[in-house]
């Protein structure tokens, strides 16, 4: 508590007019001024620290996403190897059973085997993709979010400097009556 004196002498109140009511008033305008200041740079800091947040937030969101195709890669080369393993065990039991594979309906039925093995393996791989996809919007977003706060950071900031300013800062006129005369701005 000790600083609160030599932060007031500093910023220009006190002095050795302490007790006198003009000086009262100086020393409660700079406390409204000190405490505008560190309300914008608290305001400032909370937006900054939310940016961070929403970065580390999107840079995690990032990773599951790559995770995510790693595993529906390797679903859809798990899928195509058991799918294979089954092709194999059902060309061995028709041939066993004495059926001639390479002709006719055998052909057909494993050739649509085949393509449906393809099929579902594909289906696997975009599912994944998908999904790795909508992670990679949730990060942008997320950043976006992250870049929004700072910047209203930045505004409330200011509101707060420029209103703590207004109410505790020296009271001025307008410009108009200062100088004595209308203003006009003309367009050349």
């Amino acid at each position: 508590m000790s600083f609160i004196p030599a932060l007031i002498s500093a910023i220009g109140g006190g002095g050795a007019a302490a007790g006198t009511a003009a000086a009262a008033g100086g020393t409660l305008a700079t406390l409204g001024n000190v405490a505008a200041v560190v309300g914008a740079v608290g305001s400032i800091a909370q937006g900054q620290a939310a940016n961070q947040q929403a970065k580390f937030q999107a840079s995690v969101t990032e990773q599951q996403a790559a995770r995510e195709r790693v595993i529906s890669a390797q679903e859809e080369e798990d899928f195509r190897r058991t799918q294979s393993a089954t092709l194999g065990e059902r060309r061995a039991a028709a041939g066993a059973s004495g059926v001639e594979i390479g002709t006719g309906s055998p052909l057909a039925a494993f050739g649509d085997f085949a393509a449906e093995t393809e099929l579902q393996a594909r289906r696997i791989r975009e599912g994944g993709g998908i999904r790795a996809k909508r992670l990679n919007q949730q990060a942008e977003l997320t950043r976006r979010a992250g870049r929004s706060a700072a910047t209203r950071g930045l505004f409330r900031g200011g509101a707060l400097l420029l209103t703590g300013f207004s109410k505790f800062g020296p009271k001025t006129q307008p410009l108009n009556k200062a100088v004595g005369t209308d203003l006009f701005i003309s367009n050349p």
